[in-house]
């Protein structure tokens, strides 16, 4: 049976109560669902097992990328990798500035670095640049 963590997060309820955490939980929290490395869904697995020309490069974080003629290219640790495409999933970034139905209001959307500052062995870049939400922006919070 495989699990996924996030899968948990998509459940109606199950961050209900989050906004009652202390920031430093709410932190520690969220800092730990980042540094999670989730997989595709099983299904979306079934379905290219199904091609004999599949392959799944694990182990290969790539160092650069370059066309060379109609082929890409890929540095890896093991040596280049020849493609004639790739899909590739970079992660994502929420920067509400970058947003254009935010652009109005963005400079007004608290960060979690300028609410909270976490103890040095707890710095986590990527969630400072997050959006900050206070008990006071809770759903449940609202009167």
């Amino acid at each position: 049976m495989v699990i996924q963590p996030y899968r948990w997060l998509t459940f109606a309820g199950f961050l209900r109560h989050m906004h009652e955490m202390p920031d430093e939980w709410r932190w520690r929290f969220m800092s730990d669902i980042l540094g999670l490395r989730e997989g595709f869904p099983p299904d979306t697995y079934a379905r290219v097992m199904a091609f004999p020309n599949f392959a799944l490069h694990v182990g290969r974080p790539w160092l650069d990328a370059h066309t060379d003629g109609d082929r890409l290219v890929i540095d890896t640790p093991r040596g280049p990798f020849r493609a004639d495409f790739a899909i590739v999933g970079t992660g994502t970034r929420q920067d509400p500035h970058l947003v254009p139905a935010l652009k109005h209001c963005a400079a007004n959307i608290a960060l979690w670095r300028d609410r909270y500052t976490p103890p040095p062995e707890e710095c986590n870049d990527r969630l400072g640049q997050s959006p900050f939400l206070s008990p006071t922006c809770s759903a449940s919070a609202r009167p």
